[in-house]
């Protein structure tokens, strides 16, 4: 059978199923709580909350807008835009590359690839919404752009299409800018004879993509955010110790690196035995000193080689355009090391250009192999494949059953109601509840009443009852030690929070005591005396944020700062 039928199109069509079936378990998470209200107040509001958001947090304007669009209804789409946005990224490498390719084979590869893809990158990147549209969406406009303006190279014609669609190829995220302007200066400064072809047209069109990013970085809101985080900057090297660390210790992307790297150096032609040997050998090095622990010497080592063999195939002109855009990928993580906010959602632009030049290069070697070979290759990847992806699989559909429960419960509730938390953790995201903001437009999002308590359940929760009132956030329970939320206590005994934006302290008052918490410096002041909050604060990033957005203390800290003993 294996001689006979060519599995390109069976291994395709499930891998796309099984892309869909994850991306159909998962649901509203973070900033999907924010963006999934913007249309609620109609035009008006949507308007003015974008006003806001784009003077107050950052200029991802258009992105931002198709995010708001697909939120409209709520999850519902996520099974549908999800791999669609996958899909295009696969494709326009695919559409501009394909020569004699089989398209099957390619797109299988890239599924594929795509899911041995660590989860943390996934859960952030992938199967998270407004990570999907912030970092695949956008790789769609970085690489179809890049082909598409050394297309029109030489080219004196004015097309009004083209000049929205580079703006928009800029204004898509930094990240995504970075990879499609490094990649056409590249290109052109790799060939001087394509300096004397540029015309006037085509300079207004990088003009149109260099705006873009100016309209991006340049906003208000970056621009407020970007003098924010100035001061937490690390140092030159420690910003990319950190970045090593990230992608070859916490998410284990090494592979994907290295794979790009040694295969693209296949791709152009292997003229020079020795120096492929040099190659694999640094590489071997490299993937070594990351098991050993060592991720900045093989952060430093990996950059070196796939920037002294990328640029000499460029020189070369071998496979100049996957070399191109190989560089521009490494590029969009460089330049994280100059802020210092990113997450593990950040490597995914990268990892799916390389994940493309790997599948490309693949295709292109088994593609002439008789339908036997190219068969047991295609199974062995696909076996390789699901041994990562079954356990995400199976840990969102899991996930999901408690969704399902959760939002059904919510929807039903005529009084107040539980929310299981007990998800697996490495198949979640950032849950409403670990942010006031999340909770109140989940509320509005489920139409759940102001008056109706949510009550969080789970094996580390415990119902409280303080004062004779039922509280809505629990006790909680870590390593034999209970701990209570600050807000319900205060309230359950008539007590009130505020915060001073002048001073930055958060006002408590229970009974006769008045507490000030600097959290900043984490001091308690009640009356002449100054407390160590971290003695009774509870520190713990299990639930996400939420123990930071609800401040927790432990059994001591109530009785040695408000003098109050819980009896349960």
């Amino acid at each position: 059978m294996l001689k006979k039928v060519d599995l390109n199109k069976p291994v395709f069509y499930l891998c796309l199923l099984l892309l869909v079936i994850i991306c159909a378990m998962t649901t509203l998470y973070g900033d999907d709580f924010i963006y999934a209200v913007y249309f609620y107040d109609g035009l008006g509001g949507f308007f003015k909350k974008t006003y806001e958001h784009y003077t107050q947090m950052n200029g991802r304007a258009f992105i931002h807008f198709v995010l708001e669009l697909i939120l409209i209804f709520k999850d519902k789409l996520f099974f549908v835009v999800l791999p669609a946005m996958v899909t295009g990224v696969f494709y326009v490498f695919y559409r501009n590359n394909k020569t004699d390719k089989n398209a099957a084979l390619f797109f299988s590869l890239c599924y594929m690839g795509l899911m041995l893809v660590a989860v943390k990158v996934l859960r952030e990147g992938m199967l998270w919404m407004s990570g999907a549209v912030n970092y695949i969406f956008p790789v769609i406009f970085a690489v179809s752009g890049f082909y598409a303006f050394i297309k029109q190279i030489g080219d004196n014609r004015f097309n009004v299409f083209y000049l929205v669609f580079f703006f928009l190829c800029g204004q898509s995220t930094e990240q995504c800018s970075v990879i499609i302007i490094s990649s056409i200066i590249l290109y052109i400064l790799t060939d001087i004879k394509l300096i004397k072809k540029l015309t006037k047209i085509n300079i207004i069109y990088f003009i149109c993509i260099f705006a873009g990013f100016l309209s991006v970085v340049l906003s208000p809101g970056t621009s407020v955010r970007m003098g924010t985080e100035a001061g937490k900057r690390l140092g030159f090297f420690e910003s990319f110790n950190e970045l090593f660390t990230m992608a070859f210790g916490e998410i284990g992307i090494l592979w994907v690196f290295i794979a790009a790297l040694i295969l693209l150096e296949i791709s152009c032609g292997i003229k020079k035995a020795v120096n492929f040997k040099i190659l694999c050998a640094a590489c071997a090095v490299t993937a070594l000193l990351s098991l050993m622990g060592f991720y900045s010497a093989a952060g430093w080592i990996y950059v070196l080689c796939a920037v002294v063999s990328a640029a000499s195939n460029i020189i070369k002109n071998n496979n100049r355009k996957h070399c191109i855009l190989f560089l521009s990928a490494l590029l969009s993580i460089a330049i994280m090391a100059f802020t210092a906010s990113y997450g593990y959602r950040n490597f995914m632009p990268a990892i799916l250009i390389m994940i493309c030049i790997i599948a490309s290069v693949i295709s292109d070697i088994i593609k002439d192999r008789g339908i036997f070979a190219r068969n047991i290759i295609l199974i062995a990847c696909f076996a390789v494949s699901m041994i990562s992806f079954v356990p995400k699989l199976s840990g969102y559909i899991s996930n999901r059953i408690i969704i399902n429960e959760n939002i059904s419960s919510v929807r039903s509730a005529d009084k107040d109601v539980y929310y299981n938390v007990d998800l697996k953790a490495d198949y979640s995201y950032n849950q409403f509840f670990v942010d006031s903001f999340y909770e109140e437009n989940y509320r509005r999002i489920y139409k759940v009443p102001d008056d109706t308590k949510i009550h969080l359940k789970g094996k580390d929760f415990t119902d409280l009852y303080c004062n004779g009132v039922f509280c809505e956030r629990p006790v909680y329970e870590k390593e034999g030690e209970k701990y209570y939320p600050l807000r319900d206590v205060a309230e359950a005994y008539g007590g009130e929070l505020s915060y001073n934006k002048e001073n930055k302290l958060t006002l408590i008052r229970i009974n006769d005591t008045v507490m000030e918490f600097d959290k900043e410096n984490g001091l308690f002041y009640v009356g002449d005396n100054i407390y160590n909050a971290y003695d009774y604060l509870l520190e713990d990033f299990k639930y996400g944020n939420f123990f930071n957005s609800h401040t927790y203390l432990n059994e001591s800290g109530f009785m040695d700062l408000f003098g109050i003993e819980f009896k349960q």
